[in-house]
């Protein structure tokens, strides 16, 4: 449904300023975050918002690469966005109702992580180690195959404890992704 929407939501970004873009961004998530509880088909434009965001921090990327070099290059902002984006969710558990404040916080670590990965140097060594590479390589795979690995793992197993359940998940999504990559993907 986004690859529907999204197409149209980019062409009238491309003919707005910046700061109407943002507008249309945020105007769009809280569109997505009313829906939630009103009219939930109207959800999709809150996701479809989260697109819009990425593509706006890639249009600023190659407008302003200095600018963004000069913030996100620094450890202490690189590790900030890497925490916001790993632990922003935990604010729906601690902070009940937080729920589209989480989800804004982690798009925003996100976005901030994808600039740290272009400006900061350490980060960017990390990104480049063989583990790394490697999961970069099947992650097409792994968004492709994980659910159905995941409910497949549920459906076998429901009485295993969850650590051990993860544990089996992660390396039958791992497993499988591989596969797939190198059978489908690779040819």
């Amino acid at each position: 449904r986004v690859s529907i929407i999204f197409p149209l939501f980019l062409l009238l970004m491309r003919r707005l300023s910046l700061p109407k873009t943002i507008m249309l961004c945020v105007s769009a998530q809280i569109v997505g975050t009313l829906a939630e509880t009103h009219y939930p088909p109207l959800q999709i434009i809150g996701w479809t918002s989260l697109f819009m965001a990425g593509a706006i921090v890639a249009k600023e990327v190659n407008r302003a690469p200095r600018r963004l070099a000069g913030i996100f290059s620094r450890r202490p902002v690189a590790l900030s966005c890497v925490f916001v984006f790993l632990f922003a969710n935990c604010l729906t558990e601690w902070l009940p109702g937080w729920g589209a404040i989480a989800r804004y916080l982690c798009m925003a670590g996100a976005l901030g992580t994808l600039c740290a990965a272009l400006y900061s140097r350490d980060l960017g060594a990390l990104l480049h180690t063989r583990a790394m590479l490697f999961v970069g390589r099947i992650s097409y795979s792994m968004y492709l195959i994980h659910a159905t690995v995941l409910y497949v793992t549920l459906h076998l197993y429901p009485t295993l404890p969850k650590a051990l359940l993860f544990a089996f998940y992660l390396v039958a999504s791992i497993t499988a992704a591989a596969l797939s990559y190198s059978l489908v993907e690779t040819p």
